[in-house]
């Protein structure tokens, strides 16, 4: 956790996995259509994270995860994602693209003050016990 972020502050952790050996994070990608992610929040003030996806090609999806004090699930539909396209490094969007589990190379786990407004200077923080997909 933090103790609190001023504005434009955030954290981010990543996990990376070896595109080139075919590692990949998810074993039931082909057929998975939904994210199921075990987390609870250690904060009051922590209302949810940003979990993204990015694809071999930089392609990345950002899911908004709720989050409450009690551990749960969350299930998110993986067609749900939003395409970051707003970042410089990330390609256009083309017809037809739409998030692929089986492909990413890289998950980041992100909070920051542009999820908390007014709470942004509380302390903030998650625990994570698993991402999974089905």
């Amino acid at each position: 956790g933090v103790p609190g972020f001023a504005r434009d502050e955030s954290t981010v952790l990543q996990f990376r996995c070896d595109y080139g050996t075919q590692t990949n994070f998810f074993y039931q990608a082909p057929t998975a259509t939904v994210l199921v992610v075990r987390a609870r929040a250690t904060e009051a003030a922590t209302s949810a994270f940003e979990l993204t996806m990015v694809e071999h090609d930089l392609k990345s999806w950002k899911y908004e995860v709720p989050l409450t004090g009690d551990w749960r699930e969350i299930r998110l539909p993986v067609g749900e994602g939003r395409y970051c396209g707003d970042w410089p490094w990330v390609p256009k969007l083309r017809p037809g693209d739409r998030p692929d589990v089986g492909r990413p190379v890289c998950i980041r786990l992100s909070f920051g003050a542009w999820l908390y407004g007014a709470d942004a200077a509380k302390p903030q923080g998650f625990e994570l016990e698993s991402i999974r997909v089905e």
